[in-house]
């Protein structure tokens, strides 16, 4: 039978200045599912998905997505980034910020062709930004900024997604188009991984969670994973409410959402 992993994480350890960010983490995640990484500030989230990227050492530790290093899957991989760490003034149309995604190592410097306009195309309608393909990125709000680095990773044509915050700064119709979006993706057999910050949203955006505090708290489905127990040892007793929250869940009398929008 075939693997149905996605990424598998052993033993990881990542430090920044001789601090653990991210201690003796042990986790493996399935193919074809949305998954959050959530936990407190300073748990390690968006270290951990550098370190699945490879953009960081790790001192100690393997991290292996679909079964190899990731030096030898880097194409079957997308990121996107915090829209927070990118100049939005650089002089670049949503069409140019998508066509990246056509990009590869081995194909930098070759012409861009007929069928990589069309794939950057479909990317953008998807979006929901076609017809702005020619405005230039620092002339949009925060939602369409947003939609513009997913369009760009869906040109990517990718299998992996990885997705820091993509949440942040956007309107809730944004949110939800986003949200069709993945379930799209994921119908389709792709995997998102997602750091979000939104504990009371979580149950109802993910398949499985990852909650970290720098070591792994829990990591399951996520009935499994939002229990009392596990969010009280994530955040401590700043979680009154959030813990009702888990008990709610546990009894199955909850719709985050609906809760979320009558606060």
């Amino acid at each position: 039978m075939a693997d149905d992993t996605a990424i598998r994480v052993q033993n990881l350890t990542v430090s920044y200045q001789h601090k653990p960010v991210l201690w003796d983490i042990h986790f493996r995640l399935p193919k074809g599912q949305i998954i959050g990484v959530i936990g407190p500030n300073g748990s390690g989230k968006t270290t951990l998905l550098k370190s699945i990227m490879g953009l960081l050492p790790l001192d100690s530790g393997q991290i292996e997505l679909f079964g190899q290093p990731i030096k030898k899957v880097r194409g079957r991989l997308s990121y996107v980034p915090q829209r927070e760490s990118v100049d939005w003034d650089f002089p670049a149309t949503i069409q140019d910020v998508v066509l990246m995604g056509r990009y590869r190592k081995d194909n930098l410097f070759r012409p861009l062709k007929k069928r990589d306009y069309e794939i950057a195309r479909e990317a953008i309608d998807k979006v929901g930004l076609l017809d702005l393909s020619d405005q230039q990125i620092s002339q949009l709000s925060g939602g369409q900024q947003q939609r513009v680095f997913i369009g760009r990773a869906l040109a990517q044509q990718a299998e992996l997604y990885l997705m820091d915050e993509p949440f942040v700064g956007v309107d809730a119709a944004t949110e939800d188009a986003i949200l069709k979006l993945l379930g799209e993706m994921r119908d389709q057999g792709k995997t998102v991984i997602i750091v979000h910050h939104d504990l009371q949203t979580a149950y109802s955006f993910f398949d499985s969670i990852v909650l970290l505090r720098t070591r792994l708290v829990a990591c399951g489905p996520k009935k499994e994973v939002l229990t009392t127990r596990n969010l009280q040892d994530a955040y401590g007793g700043r979680l009154s409410v959030l813990s009702r929250i888990g008990e709610l869940i546990e009894r199955e009398e909850i719709d985050i959402k609906t809760d979320n929008d009558q606060a």
